[in-house]
């Protein structure tokens, strides 16, 4: 839940202008240690990893708020298209190294085949599916916030 409230304070920060986005993030930062003892502890970081992830999201929210731009470069491209590789890895990952497998290829062969077609294929999905999506529920989005704020400009 914090790092969900994160991200969410950071697309209200940068994105939609609200102040309320710092509230969000302020209840992430305080939350993100309580919810190391949900977990057994066999399977949790240790509190240093904890700590650790709590001060990078403090440092994001710094660099939010004093509006520090960072080249992300290849990583910037990838996180755009993270939500398309997180849909489309898991069976195309699986089936193509199965089916690679099979047919008696080296797995470094296999992990190669499977990265480049798992980053073309969701490059492809981002560009004609996603992107375009995003773009109709932002500009519906902005349509719906304007006529509530104001009435007489929407006749």
């Amino acid at each position: 839940m914090p790092l969900f409230l994160l991200g969410m304070s950071a697309w209200l920060l940068i994105y939609e202008k609200r102040r309320v986005g710092w509230v969000c993030a302020g209840v992430a930062l305080i939350t993100l240690p309580f919810g190391a003892l949900r977990y057994d502890p066999a399977f949790h970081p240790h509190w240093a990893m904890v700590a650790y992830i709590g001060a990078l999201g403090g440092a994001l929210l710094m660099m939010l708020a004093l509006r520090i731009k960072v080249v992300m470069g290849p990583l910037g491209w990838i996180g755009l298209r993270s939500y398309s590789l997180y849909l489309l890895h898991q069976a195309l990952g699986v089936s193509t190294l199965k089916m690679l497998t099979r047919l008696g290829a080296p797995d470094w062969f296999s992990l190669t085949v499977v990265v480049l077609a798992s980053l073309g294929l969701a490059h492809l999905s981002f560009t004609y599916i996603e992107g375009p999506a995003g773009m109709a529920i932002n500009r519906f989005y902005k349509q719906l916030t304007t006529a509530r704020r104001y009435p007489a400009a929407s006749l």
